[in-house]
């Protein structure tokens, strides 16, 4: 099967991520894959990280450019290759594809409030239920398919049953940007835990993104500028390998549609305190495997990682739970299982 990945850019994120790990699973399936990006917004790094397999084709469009070129430069190429499926990545992407050429089209939804009329006809995926469900309720009668987001368990070391550091060491994955992923919610926890004596613990943030030196300076703030790292945008094996010598994963983001990184921590064997509203709260199964603390709430985020400290036994005991469990419900080929059933079916509808 001949299959497009379309985005309009291709920077650090969940999907890109996910479509990472997905491309080179159905090209390692004898699929024939390729990457094309409409727009000159490309990590290279990013890229790299691809299946040598995968073909890459970078249009180069400026953003908001009003140049048509590249758009029929899209247009050719789908119409010069026939994919046998269209995957689309970004909600606005297919209006840039000519309808006669949008036949055989899949739009995952990589979070949540999207204004899926722009799909334009694509069989719809959500990457949670809380995204399929939000989906359900606000287009009753439009279908969509639930299909998890998944990593590649093999690749991540495991910490193992070790007793916590002192101190105590957290760590956040993501990019850095509080109003979404909600580190100024981790760095108040920090300052709270300092302030109050209750637990001796450092935050790491891995990831690049737009707020470090706003949240740098919040950390100074409170005082607790030597408790907080940021390490920047590594590379997948560089947070992989780090991922082991930590004792918490705290995940406090106020918007997501997923959590892939919650899955990151589990599969490491961490244990995980995340908030309790939206697809995180799903993942951690409603805290049976990860804690959960109130959406939006620093001090119940402090009280949270006080409570896995104090009872860090029990906190493994979820730890390995959660290893199980999203091993089998978040792996590489369930999800490469289940796209390749929907495009079949995709194929024979249209």
């Amino acid at each position: 099967m001949k299959i497009f990945h379309l985005f309009f850019g291709f920077r650090m994120g969940g999907a890109e991520s996910m479509v990472i790990d997905l491309a080179g699973r159905q090209v390692a399936r004898g699929n024939d894959v390729s990457l094309v990006v409409l727009n000159d917004e490309t990590d290279p790094a990013l890229v790299a990280r691809l299946d040598p397999r995968v073909a890459v084709c970078l249009l180069g469009r400026r953003p908001g450019s009003r140049d048509p070129r590249p758009l029929l430069r899209l247009n050719r190429l789908i119409w010069r290759s026939r994919p046998d499926i269209l995957h689309f990545h970004n909600i606005g992407l297919p209006a840039a594809v000519m309808p006669p050429l949008r036949r055989h089209a899949v739009m995952t939804l990589h979070t949540t409030s999207l204004p899926v009329e722009k799909a334009r006809g694509a069989a719809l995926v959500a990457i949670s239920d809380r995204v399929a469900d939000e989906v359900r309720h606000d287009h009753p009668g439009l279908p969509v398919t639930t299909i998890y987001n998944a990593i590649d368990f093999d690749a991540v070391p495991r910490r193992g049953r070790r007793a916590p550091g002192r101190p105590v060491r957290l760590v956040q994955l993501g990019r850095v940007f509080a109003g979404v992923k909600g580190q100024d919610l981790a760095i108040e926890a920090v300052a709270r835990l300092a302030e109050s004596g209750a637990a001796d613990v450092t935050v790491d943030f891995i990831g690049p993104g737009p707020d470090i030196d706003k949240l740098s300076a919040l950390a100074g703030r409170l005082g607790v500028g030597d408790r907080v790292r940021f390490l920047g945008g590594l590379s997948r094996a560089e947070t992989y390998s780090l991922l082991p010598e930590y004792d918490i994963m705290v995940h406090p983001s106020r918007i997501e549609g997923f959590g892939l990184a919650i899955i990151e921590g589990m599969a490491a064997g961490v244990p995980v305190i995340t908030t309790d509203s939206g697809a995180p709260a799903d993942v951690a199964a409603h805290g049976r495997l990860g804690r959960v603390f109130a959406y939006g709430d620093a001090e119940a985020l402090a009280e949270a990682v006080r409570a896995d400290i104090d009872d860090y036994d029990a906190a493994l005991d979820r730890a390995d739970r959660a290893y199980d469990e999203a091993g089998r419900l978040y792996s590489l080929d369930t999800m490469a299982d289940a796209y390749d059933i929907l495009y079949r079916k995709t194929c024979d509808k249209q």
